[in-house]
């Protein structure tokens, strides 16, 4: 049911053309476990990877000297991820997301306690969110590259094994 209400969020919040996750539906010989994108543990059957680059394909923002393309910023309801206790993998990649939506603590994070890689490259994200990352103290690959607005200062890096920015 998560999987799906993050679903229904995404098909709202972005300007996906082509049908959005279409494997993704509530019926009872629907198993989250075969959609695309998702990822589950074998045994458990818990979702520990999710791969939801480049979802938002709509509207787009032309950098001045770049041939580049970038969609509009929109803010992504982190606590649609928060019930994915397992989840040690999650690409949010090329979506032109902003930041967080809501005035949720940066520690609500914290309780992504299995995620070790986190792809934020080529969104919109800025250097405001990075407080909120660091609750996550099981992060050991990050991606922030192509964020242009600008990703500046430090982060925590202990324990990391890989670090973009």
């Amino acid at each position: 049911m998560s999987l799906l209400e993050l679903k229904a969020f995404l098909k709202f919040s972005t300007d996906y053309i082509k049908p959005l996750l279409p494997s993704w539906v509530n019926e009872v010989k629907s198993e989250c476990c075969g959609w695309e994108r998702v990822i589950c543990n074998a045994t458990t059957g818990h979702v520990i990877g999710l791969y939801l680059s480049n979802i938002n394909q709509g509207t787009h923002v032309y950098s001045d000297n770049e041939s580049n393309y970038y969609p509009e910023n929109w803010f992504l309801n982190r606590s649609l991820l928060l019930t994915f206790k397992e989840l040690r993998i999650l690409d949010l990649s090329h979506n032109g997301i902003g930041g967080w939506l809501g005035n949720e603590g940066s520690k609500s994070l914290s309780r992504l306690g299995n995620l070790e890689t986190l792809n934020l490259a080529d969104n919109g994200f800025n250097k405001s969110f990075i407080k909120s990352l660091s609750a996550i103290k099981s992060l050991k690959n990050l991606n922030l590259s192509w964020n242009w607005q600008g990703l500046e200062g430090s982060f925590p890096a202990q324990g990391m094994s890989v670090f973009h920015i």
